[in-house]
């Protein structure tokens, strides 16, 4: 009762409806802590280069003024997107860019090769099941090798 005497409404602060929605205030508050703290951990990171879309064309096709202002700015935030992942990649300059374009193309067509053996040999396997199960229904193979008698 020491608090009562010191502040008299601190009582009735205390009763079962005002301690609910002091505990639900501050389960609100760490919820809205916890979210702000993992929307900031989640950041997009685009690793594609856009596409530009030609504006003469669009125009043509009967397109407004409003839509050539959103077009002109989404070009230009594609070619900024482009420059700077450009300079993340550290291909600034005309020869890392085809030395990169040729180290990958390399790896392109090696992997390119390995499928194409892969399907080769699914195919012979596929083919080479079907062949085992027709003769197997032929032959009424009970699933073992015959075991001679005569040794």
């Amino acid at each position: 009762m020491g608090s009562s005497a010191i502040c008299p409404l601190a009582e009735r602060s205390l009763s079962g409806r005002n301690i609910s929605v002091t505990s639900s205030i501050r389960r609100s508050a760490a919820t809205l802590q916890a979210n702000a703290e993992r929307k900031s951990k989640v950041q997009f990171k685009q690793d594609t280069i856009g596409k530009l879309i030609d504006i003469q064309s669009r125009m043509t096709e009967g397109k407004g003024i409003g839509y050539k202002r959103w077009l002109t700015k989404h070009n230009l935030k594609v070619m900024a997107q482009t420059v700077k992942l450009l300079q993340e990649k550290g291909l600034t300059d005309e020869d890392a860019l085809n030395q990169r374009i040729a180290e990958l193309e390399t790896k392109y067509h090696e992997s390119l090769a390995v499928v194409k053996d892969l399907e080769g040999r699914m195919k012979a396997n596929k083919e080479l099941r079907y062949h085992v199960a027709a003769y197997t229904s032929r032959q009424g193979w009970p699933g073992r090798m015959p075991v001679p008698d005569g040794r």
